[in-house]
């Protein structure tokens, strides 16, 4: 008898990481970022609107565009971009929302535009109090920016973003711990921004306040420090079943509701723009006295000057 031996030969696959500083995308010919040892690989950077692609670094160098590289070993590659000088404005390019009954998944109803380089922040309450576990949407990675439950622990505020290269359009959803019973959503997409900068979030028991020990309110009013002219205040409050009223200056934006009696989940958005450095006051008032719970943040404009916070910032996971 004769015995057939079969081989397989798997060829060794390398990475390539590649890491952009700016606002501007780096495309890869072949596609992917895992290729075989030997392989050649193309760099084409593309600046967005207003920024233009200055030099690479890391196992690249130099200011060629497009560039090559030979995939020898794991790669990890650095796109510089800089602004030229023109600032766009920070503008609300469009709003999707959506609602869920008895269900541990909120979606919206329809699908947002994937722009590259966007700011997408979505905000999310629930009735009763739980926490997220994931938000999935236009093939972005989610942060959860801040998770922040009402003083009586009957309801809760999150807020996450993406920033980045979208597949393409899509829905956006998030998947809770445990199943609720209402959840709205609201997904804003912002074009010239950066980033976010400083955050606040609160509740009845005060900034960062706890989620029981506080008493139903009609009022809030939290401070942001605001760091440079043209960046924009975006508020997001969990309201239950009554009514928001906005402060001065501050449009709302989306006002939700869903389901019946106690067991609604409510959520108003507000936003404004900011015209100087300074530290301001994020504020509204609600119809009747309520269990509320507030997240509010600066949305950073596109500058050669500005860099994204949110990679040094300790976010908020749960609130305590």
């Amino acid at each position: 008898d004769t015995n057939d031996a079969v081989f397989s030969i798997v060829a060794q696959q390398v990475s390539l990481t590649v890491t952009v500083q700016g606002s501007g995308t780096v495309s890869l010919d072949p596609p992917g970022g895992s290729y075989g040892v030997g392989t050649v690989v193309e760099l084409n950077a593309a600046g967005l609107p207003n920024w233009q692609f200055v030099s690479w670094s890391g196992d690249l160098s130099g200011s060629t565009n497009p560039e090559t590289i030979t995939m020898d070993a794991n790669k990890n590659v650095t796109a510089l971009f800089e602004s030229d000088g023109v600032v766009e404005p920070i503008v609300l390019a469009e709003m999707q929302s959506g609602v869920s009954t008895a269900s541990d998944i909120v979606e919206t109803e329809a699908e947002l535009v994937g722009v590259s380089g966007d700011l997408y922040l979505a905000s999310f309450s629930s009735r009763p109090l739980v926490y997220i576990d994931s938000v999935e949407g236009l093939g972005l990675t989610w942060t959860l920016v801040s998770a922040q439950c009402s003083g009586r622990g009957q309801t809760v505020v999150e807020v996450w973003y993406a920033q980045g290269e979208p597949s393409g359009n899509g829905k956006v959803s998030a998947t809770y711990k445990a199943q609720v019973d209402n959840a709205v959503v609201s997904v804003s997409r912002y074009s010239g921004a950066i980033g976010i900068g400083d955050l606040v979030s609160g509740n009845t028991n005060g900034f960062d306040g706890s989620c029981s020990g506080g008493t139903d309110g009609t009022t809030y009013s939290f401070p942001l420090s605001i760091s440079g002219s043209g960046n924009m205040v975006y508020g997001a409050v969990s309201t239950r079943h009554y009514d928001h009223i906005p402060g001065i200056e501050y449009t709302e934006q989306a006002e939700l509701y869903q389901g019946d009696g106690g067991s609604v989940a409510g959520l108003s958005i507000v936003d404004r723009e900011v015209l100087t450095s300074s530290t301001i006051d994020i504020d509204g008032s609600l119809s009747r006295p309520v269990d509320w719970a507030f997240v509010g943040l600066e949305i950073m404009k596109q500058t050669s000057l500005s860099k994204n916070k949110l990679e040094r910032q300790e976010f908020i996971d749960l609130p305590k």
